[in-house]
């Protein structure tokens, strides 16, 4: 199923400021959804290009999820 984001950022629309944060570190979850049944728990991907991401990247990070149990 197709999900329409109907909005999403990009590099240059964010800047990030250093201060302080009321944010407690056992409350910050980084884990990425990919599919129903498929979470990473770290905010990882990759853009789907060539010139970005060669196959051997995808290797390497489908080994590691095989490797840590989660594919």
């Amino acid at each position: 199923m197709i999900r329409i984001v109907d909005h999403s950022l990009i590099f240059d629309d964010v800047l990030l400021l250093p201060d302080q944060s009321g944010i407690l570190l056992k409350d910050i979850d980084l884990k990425t959804r990919l599919t129903q049944n498929l979470n990473l728990d770290i905010p990882l991907l990759s853009a789907a290009m060539d010139a970005v991401a060669q196959s051997c990247l995808g290797i390497d990070v489908s080994m590691t999820l095989i490797d840590r149990g989660k594919a």
